[in-house]
């Protein structure tokens, strides 16, 4: 499993207005596993001004149980398992 950025700039507010390069650039880093074929997933690894940042696992073909156990175990040591908007998803089980 590779682990990648999701994106070269930190989160942005919502309403942001960006501009043309700062949208290509947001998702130029999740490109690369669609265009190899290979399974990602991206996922909240900490805080960054108050908006959750990720990271995205890239892994071998098939191997979609790797990136989920690898996600599941970095949840729990980054303290992601109680992150604040997982609470208001709680009343949605």
């Amino acid at each position: 499993v590779l682990l990648m950025p999701v994106s070269p700039q930190p989160p942005r507010m919502l309403g942001h207005k960006s501009t043309p390069l700062e949208d290509y650039l947001g998702d130029v880093y999740n490109l690369s596993a669609s265009l190899a074929g290979l399974p990602g997933l991206a996922y909240p690894v900490g805080v960054f001004n108050g908006l959750p940042a990720g990271v995205q696992a890239m892994g071998a073909p098939f191997r979609e149980d790797l990136l989920y156990r690898v996600a599941r175990v970095t949840e729990k040591n980054t303290r992601m398992e109680n992150a604040p908007w997982t609470r208001a998803m709680e009343g949605a089980k």
